[in-house]
């Protein structure tokens, strides 16, 4: 620390979250109870502690919520509530019950959606400008009718 000057702060800072969200493929659905009004939702990213679901309907900071997910992994059932409300677009919820049966699916679940590739994500730029010794080869993307067979690439996740 330097006096007269203020202390260094980083940029950004930490997430407050005690477990890091992984954003949900478009088929993960989530059916929903809240103030006697039953809907379904889709899932746009979730973690064992909670997510966010797309819904127009805002609902009040502390509400309470029923989750039914039915996926893979089985059916999980979880009580949760609304964190923070985004009009027009969807609810941050944190769970509060997660009976011991569903915890380990929704870790199964959440596993699985962390190895998912969005392909709409996938950006592929060919004949990259690198020497050709080190671009790579796009031999797994051979089935793709978009990649000729001898195409010279790089591969891009955007985030």
């Amino acid at each position: 620390m330097v006096p007269g000057k203020p202390p260094f702060r980083p940029v950004t800072s930490p997430s407050r979250r005690l477990t890091s969200r992984v954003p949900a493929p478009e088929d993960v659905w989530v059916y929903w109870q809240c103030q006697r009004r039953e809907d379904v939702s889709r899932v746009r990213d979730m973690s064992m502690g909670g997510l966010f679901i797309e819904t127009p309907e805002p609902k009040a900071e502390g509400v309470l919520a029923r989750l039914n997910f039915l996926v893979q992994e089985g059916q999980i059932r979880a009580d949760a509530v609304v964190r923070h409300a985004t009009p027009g677009v969807g609810l941050g919820l944190k769970f509060t019950a997660l009976s011991e049966q569903d915890r380990p699916k929704l870790a199964a679940l959440l596993t699985r959606l962390r190895g998912y590739i969005n392909p709409a994500k996938i950006v592929i730029q060919s004949n990259h400008p690198y020497p050709s010794g080190n671009s790579a080869r796009c031999r797994s993307f051979n089935s793709h009718p978009m990649i000729p067979d001898d195409a010279n690439c790089v591969l891009f996740l955007r985030h």
